[in-house]
């Protein structure tokens, strides 16, 4: 679990573009406590900006960057209507027009005997490996399901890009902004 909740996945991506080739590899000689330290932060400061008013407890809003064609990146973030903010990663397949998208959407869990959604059960729901198919066309959609909780869940959105795929993910929460 403690590799799960230090993982720096996202700030590290966006480090080793920052530096360049050449000192890429340096970048993953700095621990993930010390990124989380610096780096959440001002995280925690931008997410509570975030206007998640209109979010259910057993929903979400995601901001995705997918990259690639034929094989597919994605990082983001989340953020569910408890205040919860999770960090994303994803590889996967699929076909684009583009070779980077954009995409923000909106999620829920559909509901699984036995859940419920306060802070400590969306995080349940949410927290670990997912496979998903999605689809888009200036809208994005798609179906993913999570076999630790065994619950599926659907979303809905915008992206910059046309295209569909198959993608594992990793979903792991960082913080919660009102804690």
């Amino acid at each position: 679990m403690s590799g799960t909740k230090y993982n720096a996945d996202v700030p590290k991506f966006l480090l080793k573009l920052a530096v360049g080739p050449s000192l890429s590899p340096y970048v993953n000689l700095i621990s993930d406590d010390y990124i989380d330290s610096k780096f959440n932060p001002p995280l925690k400061a931008l997410f509570k900006q975030v206007d998640t008013s209109g979010l259910q407890p057993n929903q979400y809003i995601a901001f995705t960057v997918d990259f690639g064609e034929g094989i597919q990146g994605r990082v983001g973030y989340a953020i569910d209507g408890n205040g919860t903010v999770y960090e994303l990663t994803g590889l996967g397949v699929g076909a684009s027009v583009l070779p980077v998208s954009i995409g923000v959407t909106v999620g829920m869990p559909l509901k699984q005997e036995g859940y419920g959604y306060s802070k400590e059960e969306m995080r349940k729901i949410m927290e670990g490996v997912s496979v998903s198919f999605s689809f888009q066309g200036g809208t994005q959609g798609g179906f993913g399901w999570s076999p630790a909780s065994n619950v599926v869940t659907a979303e809905v959105g915008g992206a910059t890009n046309a295209g569909l795929g198959i993608m594992g993910a990793n979903t792991h929460p960082l913080f919660n902004i009102n804690d």
